[in-house]
């Protein structure tokens, strides 16, 4: 799955964006009603005995990105405003996978070797139907830029490296990289 947002033009006197785990801006109500919406469907999900699912939620007001998350689907930030010195646009992941490789990533740091990592099997360690509240990240968005979802199927396919340079060089049109993703998957099929 996909999902592609596009913000709308505002002033052009705004300052840089850039993506925070939380801002002054970022209204604590509508974080919590996020948080609620998901705490909601994961309590819904957890009276089935052992189901697990990820989901991500997002709402985008006044050039403000608010994202509550549980599990793998990641959050992509492509900023039109900001660029490297190719001309390409900067990514960022906003999300993070909540899986058990990420856990020992996060534990481990600098000792994770990608070896002993994808040596582990893969499992969400938070998602809905658990007990962990959702994960929260705000993002100022500016003129032109782009929000990104993908599922696990997609990165499970596609290597982050390979999947951030793609968005990056499809920049702010949705239908060339749509097609990238969907060619890069077919080609490792």
């Amino acid at each position: 799955s996909l999902c592609i947002y596009r913000s709308r033009k505002r002033d052009s006197s705004s300052q840089s964006r850039n993506c925070l785990l939380y801002t002054s801006k970022t209204s604590e109500t509508r974080l919590r009603r996020l948080q609620a919406i998901l705490e909601a469907a994961s309590e819904a999900l957890n009276r089935q005995v052992g189901l697990s699912a990820s989901a991500t939620v997002a709402m985008v007001t006044e050039g403000q990105l608010e994202v509550a998350y549980l599990g793998d689907c990641r959050v992509w930030h492509l900023s039109a405003s900001r660029k490297n010195e190719q001309g390409l646009y900067q990514v960022t992941q906003l999300s993070t996978d909540h899986t058990l490789m990420e856990d020992y990533r996060e534990t481990l740091g600098a000792q994770a070797t990608e070896e002993g990592l994808s040596a582990l099997p893969y499992a969400l360690t938070r998602g809905l139907g658990g007990i962990h509240a959702p994960s929260l990240r705000a993002c100022e968005l500016g003129d032109g830029d782009r929000i990104l979802c993908t599922t696990a199927r997609l990165h499970q396919q596609i290597p982050r490296e390979e999947l951030e340079r793609l968005i990056r060089q499809q920049g702010p049109t949705p239908v060339y990289l749509v097609a990238a993703l969907q060619q890069s998957v077919a080609k490792d099929e």
